[in-house]
């Protein structure tokens, strides 16, 4: 598996697990935007590793990277209100700046090949 994509179903995978302990109240509002925002983190790498045009590499790239952050504020949030741990937001944290960071690498990589 690309290292970037692997990044990214990790970040995935952490993140739909740990939706399931949230409340029941939050099922319905946070739970399912974080799975939402995870499925676009992995769905729009996919698409961005997959795609041979620029720009739609980028767009898609981008909008994974984004929802990257969008998880990483949500979890900013669950950890505060204390959904979640602190060494679960720690992982959680450290899997969305290692992927924001192999995004960077991945877009240098894209400049130079076109």
């Amino acid at each position: 598996m690309n290292p970037l994509k692997k990044k990214a179903y990790e970040l995935s995978v952490e993140v739909y697990t740990l939706t399931s302990q949230l409340p029941k109240y939050e099922q319905m509002v946070m739970a399912l935007m974080l799975k939402r925002l995870s499925l676009s983190v992995l769905s729009n790498t996919s698409k961005a590793l997959s795609n041979n045009n620029k720009d739609d590499s980028l767009f898609f790239i981008n909008y994974a990277n984004a929802s990257s952050h969008s998880i990483k504020s949500l979890m900013d949030m669950a950890k505060e209100i204390g959904y979640i741990t602190e060494e679960q937001h720690s992982s959680v944290n450290e899997k969305c700046i290692s992927l924001s960071r192999n995004i960077i690498l991945f877009l240098k990589n894209k400049k130079d090949f076109y």
